[in-house]
């Protein structure tokens, strides 16, 4: 199993961010444009001064757009691809909960001593009985891994 991206997922990140910090300072400099800060014209002052302020315009526009479309596109995918594997990577991100397979499971469970002693039940002798089996009955379905 590998830690971390392929090269090309880590260069697509590197641009990311860096698209972001382009888009950070074009709207720093649309800003001072408007604001008339001096101690934001000393920061980025210099900008609208190698590119023009409609050009400025169109290309924080521009990334503004690609972001957001990226953003809805990347949920999209993970969503679909979510649903169509059905690997569980996207219920593990939202929910902080690990999925592990059965077989894997039942085996870590094999090597606890006290695991056999966890699937024995008293059986109950009084009227509530019935109830009790029944809610027995549903903590076994839902953790088939303890009952053979």
């Amino acid at each position: 199993m590998s830690v971390g991206h392929n090269p090309l997922a880590a260069l697509s990140y590197f641009v990311i961010y860096l698209l972001i910090g382009v888009e950070i300072l074009t709207g720093l400099a649309l800003y001072d444009q408007v604001l008339h800060n001096p101690v934001l014209h000393q920061f980025i002052g210099w900008l609208p001064l190698l590119i023009e302020i409609p050009y400025l315009r169109l290309i924080h526009y521009s990334l503004m757009f690609v972001s957001s479309h990226s953003s809805s596109f990347h949920v999209y995918a993970s969503i679909l691809v979510s649903l169509e594997e059905e690997s569980g990577l996207l219920e593990q991100y939202l929910l902080g909960m690990e999925f592990v397979a059965a077989g894997e499971l039942r085996h870590e469970i094999r090597k606890i001593p006290d695991a056999r002693k966890l699937r024995q039940t008293p059986r109950v002798c009084y009227p509530a009985a019935r109830q009790r089996r029944s809610v027995q009955a549903r903590y076994r379905s839902l953790v088939p891994v303890l009952a053979h």
